[in-house]
C-alpha cells in the first residue's frame, strides 16, 4: 500500500510505499494534484506554465511505478487538467501551450484501455476553461470568460455538459 502527501505551494507529490521491509519514497514534482478512482491515480506532469503537461497512471497497490499515458497532442498543445468518468475514461481539458491568455482549453475523453482521445466540446477563444468535475454523468466545468478584445477583463465561466 502506497501513502500520498500532496504540497500544494510546491506542486509536489510525495509517495511513500511500505511494500518492503524498507520504507520507500518517491517524490514528482512539478506535479499536478492526482485525482483518483479507485486503486488509480492519474496526475499532470509537468504542471507549469508553458510546459508540456502530460497525464501518468499509478496503481496505489503496485507501488512506484508511473505509466505515461500515450494522450496524441499536437507540438503547441498541452492537458491542463483532469478528472475521472469510470475506471477507463478520463476526461481532459487540452489547451495552448503558449501564453498568458489561453489558459484552458477544450473538453476531450480518453479511453485508457483502447488509447482513443475524443473532442467532447470546443470553446470559442473568449471562454478559458480550466477545472472539470464530474457527478453522475454530468460534467462541470468552470473557467473564464474574457469580456473585452484585449482579453484584460473577465468574468467567472460555469458550464454543464452530460455524458
Amino acid at each position: 500500500m502506497i501513502k500520498l502527501n500532496y504540497l500544494e505551494n510546491k506542486r509536489m507529490l510525495v509517495i511513500n510505499s511500505d511494500h518492503s521491509n524498507t520504507n520507500n519514497s518517491k517524490i514528482i514534482e512539478s506535479s499536478s494534484h492526482p485525482v483518483q478512482f479507485k486503486d488509480s491515480l492519474a496526475l499532470i506532469s509537468p504542471y507549469e506554465w508553458e510546459c508540456k503537461g502530460e497525464v501518468y497512471l499509478i496503481n496505489i497497490n503496485e507501488g512506484f511505478e508511473l505509466l505515461k499515458l500515450p494522450i496524441p497532442l499536437m507540438d503547441d498543445e498541452s492537458i491542463k487538467a483532469i478528472t475521472w468518468v469510470d475506471e477507463h475514461n478520463l476526461l481532459l481539458i487540452i489547451g495552448s501551450l503558449w501564453g498568458t491568455v489561453n489558459i484552458g482549453g477544450d473538453l476531450y475523453s480518453y479511453n485508457i484501455k483502447n488509447k482513443e482521445k475524443k473532442l467532447l466540446k470546443t470553446f470559442p477563444p473568449d471562454v478559458q476553461v480550466t477545472n472539470i468535475s464530474t457527478e453522475d454523468n454530468n460534467v462541470k466545468l468552470e473557467g473564464i470568460k474574457y469580456t473585452d478584445n484585449e482579453f484584460n477583463h473577465s468574468i467567472v465561466f460555469i458550464d454543464d455538459v452530460r455524458i
